[in-house]
């Protein structure tokens, strides 16, 4: 009870851009989980741990914490905890700048989340991936992702729906090469 409550905690400490109480509360989460010989608690917790590096701007930190979470969910196969590792692991990438492997972490995801059927993993995916692609200028790209992440975002009735159809609309209308 103590690690979970020490979770939400540190969950809301994310929330409130408190990286320092996050770190705090998800490193005493997780060795309560390792005293009591939780491993897939600390998994978690070292994931929990990567997000908070990550937002204190320890991006070399957080992608350790991302790796070793993934290693432990890669062994068991858990795909929808894969996705959403490989969707931190991308996040501490980009703000690396290093795109190129943020966007095969996120592809990777995406492969997860579906075989998941992680429907709201899916669609972050394809947001992210809609992201990268506007930071490279690709227009193309970007609709694809964002209209793939706006149906599923609908069909979840996500709030979601509405930043990727007012992103959509911000591009304007779909052009085929050669029209005018």
């Amino acid at each position: 009870g103590e690690a979970s409550a020490l979770e939400c905690l540190g969950v809301a400490r994310l929330g409130m851009n408190d990286a320092a109480g996050a770190i705090d509360a998800f490193d005493r989460a997780r060795e309560i989980h390792r005293e009591i010989g939780l491993e897939r608690g600390v998994a978690m917790m070292t994931r929990r741990l990567g997000e908070a590096l990550a937002l204190d701007g320890r991006i070399a930190e957080a992608i350790d914490h991302f790796s070793e979470a993934l290693a432990f969910f890669d062994d068991r196969g858990d795909d929808y905890n894969r996705a959403r590792i490989l969707m931190g692991l991308a996040g501490a990438l980009v703000k690396e700048d290093r795109p190129r492997e943020a966007g095969e972490r996120l592809e990777t995801a995406l492969e997860a989340a579906t075989r998941a059927g992680a429907l709201q993993e899916q669609g972050n995916a394809h947001l992210a991936l809609a992201r990268l692609a506007q930071r490279a200028g690709d227009p193309t790209s970007e609709r694809t992702h964002l209209e793939e992440a706006h149906a599923v975002f609908e069909e979840l009735g996500s709030p979601q729906a509405a930043e990727t159809q007012a992103r959509l609309a911000e591009l304007g209308p779909d052009e085929a090469p050669g029209q005018s």
